[in-house]
């Protein structure tokens, strides 16, 4: 598992959407790297900046769970 998040953050830093989502659940579930959700949330808010629409709707469960956020439901 520590290949495969050490695969996805190099995708991800190269700007591919997809990739970053997938490192962020690689965050939140603790495979291969050190769980955060902190961690996890900044790469969700990064794919939602870069324009994803899934990202977007997760970062308003986050903020409605305040999972990885502080808790902010007019977010």
């Amino acid at each position: 598992q520590a290949l495969s998040a050490r695969w996805m953050r190099r995708a991800a830093e190269q700007g591919h959407i997809e990739a970053t989502l997938s490192l962020a659940r690689f965050y939140f579930q603790g495979w291969g790297v050190e769980k955060s959700e902190e961690t996890g949330a900044r790469l969700i808010q990064k794919a939602a900046d870069a324009g994803s629409s899934s990202a977007k709707g997760l970062m308003g469960i986050l903020y409605m769970g305040g999972i990885g956020v502080q808790q902010d439901f007019a977010q």
